[in-house]
């Protein structure tokens, strides 16, 4: 009876340094869009790495590039090419990017799941395109989910390339931010009939030519529906990579990807602890995720006994605190 007694004490001592944790990083998350902002447009870095920072510059100003040259490359479907528009209308445009919270966020995000997957590619040899998940799936016999495997081959290829050169394909964007950043071209020419008549052009063509069904992240999520019960596997981040991982991770936790991208850095364990949880992955196989992702973390004992409803609850609990 005093071992049941103590077990429960400790698991309780527990998920209450979880809660605080996970409401620290609620408070530091909601606050980290403005800081990025500040970092952005001044030279002061302290809070995030250099890499990071540049990392998410060079991005949005690839973004601006490729809206202000799309009539000229076709309709933006890569990397634009610097030189074909003006400095000063980039680092305006790129001006106008920062103050879209969600946008930021979303490069910051793919930012720091391209530095996992370079990191884990050279740390535990987890091949950054091809993991052993996708590899699988590509050799599935049915023909339609092999097919939609390889079209993430690509996708994720791709992904890590661009962002190694610090570009993003406007048609890798989220739907709801695709469309954010044509408002932001639109409204950037708004006072000059000439230059709106172009970003007009721009946004009808660039419209016509986008399906997010075919982006990387569209992609991500139906391979994982394609597998059925299956797809609890992509929680195993050592065999399904770090882009299934977080896509899973978002999905069975019912939080944002982007902030499940979040979650993987340093200072954001607790809230990590709690995703994994709250998407059914307990005990040992838990404390394994997180080794894998934080090696040279002093793991307190004790995080085996989160169960996923009390980490959903405090999920639930932080997201309410964060939103009033």
């Amino acid at each position: 009876m005093a071992e049941a007694a103590y077990s429960m004490d400790s698991r309780a001592a527990i998920e209450d340094m979880l809660r605080d944790e996970v409401a620290a990083s609620e408070q530091f998350r909601s606050g980290a869009g403005s800081i990025l902002r500040h970092l952005l447009r001044n030279d002061d870095r302290s809070m995030f790495s250099d890499e990071v920072i540049a990392r998410v510059r060079g991005i949005l100003r690839d973004l601006a590039t490729q809206l202000l040259t799309a009539n000229e490359d076709g309709g933006g479907q890569g990397a634009g090419e610097p030189g074909r528009a003006s400095d000063h209308a980039i680092d305006a445009l790129v001006m106008n990017f920062v103050e879209i919270p969600a946008l930021l966020s979303h490069v910051h995000a793919i930012t720091l799941e391209w530095q996992l997957a370079d990191q884990l590619a050279t740390r535990i040899a987890l091949d950054a395109v091809l993991s052993p998940l996708l590899q699988a799936r590509i050799a599935s016999p049915d023909p339609d989910e092999s097919c939609t495997a390889m079209l993430l081959l690509t996708a994720q290829a791709r992904f890590m390339q661009v962002v190694r050169r610090m570009e993003f394909p406007i048609c890798e964007l989220p739907g709801d931010l695709f469309h954010l950043v044509l408002l932001a071209l639109r409204a950037q020419g708004a006072h000059d009939h000439a230059a709106d008549a172009v970003a007009a052009a721009t946004d009808t063509a660039l419209r016509a030519r986008y399906d997010e069904r075919r982006t990387r992240l569209a992609l991500l999520e139906q391979v994982l529906a394609g597998m059925g019960a299956e797809a609890n596997g992509a929680l195993h981040l050592q065999t399904a990579g770090v882009g299934f991982f977080l896509t899973a991770l978002a999905l069975g936790s019912r939080q944002d990807r982007d902030e499940a991208a979040f979650s993987t850095s340093d200072s954001q364990i607790g809230k990590l602890t709690l995703l994994i949880a709250a998407s059914g992955i307990a005990g040992d196989a838990l404390v394994s995720q997180l080794a894998a992702l934080h090696p040279d973390f002093d793991l307190p004992d004790g995080l085996d006994m989160i169960r996923p409803d009390t980490a959903a609850a405090i999920l639930a609990e932080a997201t309410a605190r964060t939103d009033r």
